[in-house]
């Protein structure tokens, strides 16, 4: 059984998708399965590649692809749009190729563009997704949500696998002990979203506990610093009223290794997701590489990660925008290292019980098998 991974992005790259798509691949192999990942990518340098490579992306993937894909007995495609599903649907599928969705978000959750995003756009994209969606043998799902909103979309001879967030325990780096900052500090990795993330929550709680940590405690954030309107200033505000410009530290973008470190040394992982309809279907990855470093994780039960995570055995569990019961939470875990450390050995077993690529893989692997049958 030959498989191939298609995904439309740079690769590899330190994108969450390419991550989790080579993780895919790596578990398929380390099964016995004869996988392999390609990649297209288009640059969209100005506003008309940003709406033409869409629509360009499937023809790239064809000529640079095709042998491959027709050598192949199952595709399983990550990250475009509904046009290129069409089209891999025309060229690849009715039998001819088993053909896989892999699926990380609700289609129509997620912001894309203020074009898009029109109404009139919007409804016609959405109902032509769901029409390429019939065109596929089989749905990866990161969630049980999604699973349920899969199987009100796909033909009735197509199956789905649930496979949440997928990692690699064991996952090699090299660590940075000059980039350990001498000081007690927690740390996003993620976007400066409050509708994904909570990172608004999370600054007034991060204010909060310094007014009860003598201010002892420091906050770093690495990547992108572009925020959704409003955000900047609801950050500014909690920085400023409470004399935190010295605690709060943006770092850009920086090397996996060193992301790894300020990962792997940090006091615990604050993930304080809002309840919403993007993150009751999707399943956040940094929650498992977090785990994985046997860093207590605060969270709240949104989606998926209630399966997983149980208050105060594996993981400190708050109400979604109850800033009171974060910064508790917080200082909890400040103010008790044995129970941290409890936590955290809890959460990397179930990292290792649960999210590991080569469980994953032959859970993969077995569904695959299944379609050829």
């Amino acid at each position: 059984m030959k498989v191939t991974v298609l995904y439309n992005g740079k690769h590899p790259s330190p994108d969450p998708m390419s991550k989790r798509l080579s993780l895919y691949v790596r578990g398929l192999q380390h099964d016995g399965v004869d996988a392999r990942i390609v990649a297209v990518h288009r640059e969209a340098g100005s506003v008309l590649t940003a709406y033409s490579n869409p629509f360009l992306i499937p023809f790239q993937a064809k000529a640079q692809y095709h042998a491959v894909l027709s050598e192949s007995d199952i595709i399983l495609v990550g990250g475009f749009n509904w046009f290129t599903y069409f089209l891999l649907g025309i060229w690849y599928g009715d039998g001819r190729r088993k053909l896989l969705y892999e699926l990380n978000e609700k289609p129509g959750t997620v912001y894309t563009s203020r074009l898009l995003e029109l109404k009139p756009i919007k409804a016609l994209g959405m109902l032509l997704t769901k029409w390429s969606m019939k065109y596929f043998d089989g749905f990866v799902v990161i969630s049980e949500p999604l699973r349920h909103y899969i199987s009100g979309q796909m033909k009735a001879s197509a199956k789905i696998v649930r496979l949440p967030i997928i990692i690699d325990v064991q996952e090699p780096f090299e660590e940075l002990p000059a980039e350990i900052p001498p000081y007690p500090y927690i740390i996003h990795s993620g976007a400066l979203s409050q509708q994904k993330d909570g990172i608004i929550d999370l600054f007034k709680a991060f204010a909060i506990v310094n007014e009860h940590f003598d201010k002892k405690l420091y906050f770093y954030l690495t990547g992108s610093k572009v925020a959704p309107p409003g955000v900047w200033d609801e950050i500014n505000k909690a920085v400023d009223d409470h004399n935190l410009q010295g605690n709060v530290h943006f770092l850009g973008f920086v090397s996996e290794d060193k992301l790894k470190t300020l990962q792997k040394n940090c006091l615990f992982l604050v993930l304080p997701k809002p309840d919403n309809e993007q993150n009751r279907n999707n399943f956040p990855t940094k929650l498992g590489e977090y785990l994985a470093f046997s860093r207590p994780a605060i969270t709240s039960k949104v989606g998926d990660m209630g399966l997983f995570l149980k208050s105060n055995e594996t993981a400190l569990i708050v109400e979604p925008g109850n800033i009171a019961q974060i910064s508790e939470a917080m200082l909890r875990l400040l103010k008790n290292p044995a129970l941290a450390d409890k936590l955290g050995a809890a959460g990397r077993k179930v990292a290792e019980e649960e999210f590991d690529y080569t469980i994953l893989g032959k859970r993969l692997a077995d569904f695959c098998k299944s379609l050829n049958h």
